[in-house]
């Protein structure tokens, strides 16, 4: 505190002690969790980002809240003293934000995993902390309940970041998270269950059981397998999470680079480009809704207000009530879209006599790159102009290859490298260049550079045409993609 105000009895707080004040309050909205352990209300509804991305914001927050802290110069205390309370709370400030820093730097979040406190326990534990006597405390729990399997998979996706780092954790963390044992559900009153009868399926991965194997290898896959980081073999659930998390990360960077819009919203994520194709706005459930009917109405009005088509997709098996509101909505099944998944990932055939793949990084070959998948997809140039234009290939995790013989642009495929994860994506031949095996080869390349990026899983959405090509190529299909659209958007 600092010099007194008009009342002797009344502190006016000192520019250090404000930036103090409002760290708790910041780190709290960043930080729903530390929130909940620190006793700062608010939060009770939101759950803390794990992913590569919300460690990050935390950590520019508190390398911005050093700025404020050192560039802010200490005042003497109320009493006239020479500023001990200033010097004191900056001191413990910038030593505590500092080793935060520090381990940021260091990469340890990508490796944070143990059996006392990481974010495993801490998404397991902030439960413990919440209050349970009122129906409105209750009601906290479950709509924090379904923000587990965000965070879970948020987490997931720094834990991969790590093994391609090769920083994975280490071997005995995994395995001692991976047997070890945590309670199972809350005792939900009656009158929530309704609203959180999905919560069952997002709390399930942190009910680990030492029968539980697909948890186990879970955990372990992330952590060093031996002393050269051989992970554990993946499932097919492990590899449909894989496809999943790729396909919904992918299109929402693709969205965002062309000017598009995202909604999110407690299960649901709908994606906008803004273009006149129903298959460039997916709305996509990717997991059990508690309320699927007004969750859906959502998704609708948000392409209605844009005057888009648009369609429905969700992995079979994964809400059955969510397809059957899409269909009492206008919104029936249409087709079922084959995602699949290509692991180990093995090393490339050789290449197709003729065919040189460059990686798009001009303006001239951006330009061949648009030419040859509006031509390959049948899309007006324009349409894929604006799709994928300058800012597509900036996204981050993003590479384009154009194919060519003679000098002539044939083919197109990009990729997207999430983690352990490398997404094939706009794979497109020229129809007077099919049949040679360049579209095979094009779907190589991209998976090449996952590979050569260290990633241990390849994934695709393939078409009914492509399906073959891939099954030859060792892709299997472990996440079939239900597709739900308006009759009169076909």
């Amino acid at each position: 505190m600092t010099a007194p105000s008009a009342s002797p009895h009344h502190w006016r707080m000192s520019r250090i002690f404000d930036i103090a004040h409002r760290y708790v309050d910041e780190i709290a909205a960043l930080d729903p969790n530390l929130a909940t352990d620190i006793g700062v209300p608010g939060h009770e509804r939101e759950m803390t980002d794990y992913s590569p991305d919300g460690t990050a914001a935390i950590a520019a927050f508190n390398r911005r809240s050093v700025e404020a802290l050192e560039e802010t110069p200490i005042e003497d205390d109320a009493r006239g003293g020479s500023g001990r309370a200033d010097r004191l709370a900056r001191s413990v400030m910038l030593e505590r934000l500092g080793v935060h820093l520090d381990l940021f730097e260091a990469g340890e979040h990508f490796q944070d995993l143990n059996n006392i406190a990481s974010p495993l326990q801490n998404i397991r534990q902030v439960f413990d902390q919440m209050p349970r006597s009122t129906e409105e405390e209750w009601s906290n729990i479950a709509a924090r309940l379904q923000l587990v399997p965000d965070a879970l998979v948020g987490y997931r996706r720094t834990l991969s970041d790590g093994v391609q780092r090769g920083t994975p954790a280490a071997r005995r963390q995994g395995r001692s998270e991976a047997l070890g044992e945590t309670c199972g559900c809350l005792p939900l009153p009656r009158s929530l269950r309704g609203e959180c009868c999905s919560s069952q399926q997002a709390w399930s991965p942190l009910r680990m059981t030492g029968s539980d194997s697909r948890t186990r290898e879970s955990l372990l896959r992330f952590s060093r397998g031996s002393d050269f980081g051989v992970p554990v073999d993946m499932n097919d659930g492990d590899l449909a999470t894989a496809v999943d998390v790729n396909y919904w990360q992918s299109f929402k960077l693709l969205a965002r680079a062309c000017g598009g819009e995202v909604l999110e919203s407690e299960g649901v994520l709908a994606v906008a480009t803004g273009l006149p194709v129903a298959m460039l706005n997916i709305a996509f459930v990717k997991r059990p809704l508690a309320d699927p009917q007004t969750r859906l109405k959502e998704v609708v009005s948000f392409y209605d207000e844009k005057r888009l088509p648009f369609v429905v997709r969700t992995r079979e098996g994964v809400d059955p009530e969510s397809e059957n509101a899409s269909a009492a909505l206008g919104v029936p099944y249409r087709d079922t879209v084959p995602g699949m998944a290509l692991y180990p990932v093995p090393p490339p055939p050789e290449p197709v006599q003729g065919l040189n793949i460059e990686q798009v990084s001009d303006s001239k070959r951006l330009r061949d790159y648009q030419r040859v998948a509006g031509e390959g997809f049948g899309m007006p140039v324009e349409f894929v102009e604006r799709l994928m234009g300058p800012a597509f290939l900036e996204v981050e995790g993003f590479e384009s290859y154009l194919g060519t013989m003679d000098d002539e642009p044939v083919a197109v495929s990009s990729v997207f490298v999430d983690g352990a994860v490398a997404g094939v994506y706009n794979v497109a031949t020229l129809q007077s260049h099919r049949r040679r095996g360049i579209g095979e080869a094009m779907t190589w390349r991209s998976v090449s550079r996952g590979r050569e990026a260290g990633c241990t899983v390849a994934v695709l959405e393939a078409s009914e045409v492509g399906k073959p090509v891939y099954e030859r190529m060792g892709f299997r299909v472990v996440a079939p993609y239900r597709t739900f659209r308006r009759l009169d958007q076909e």
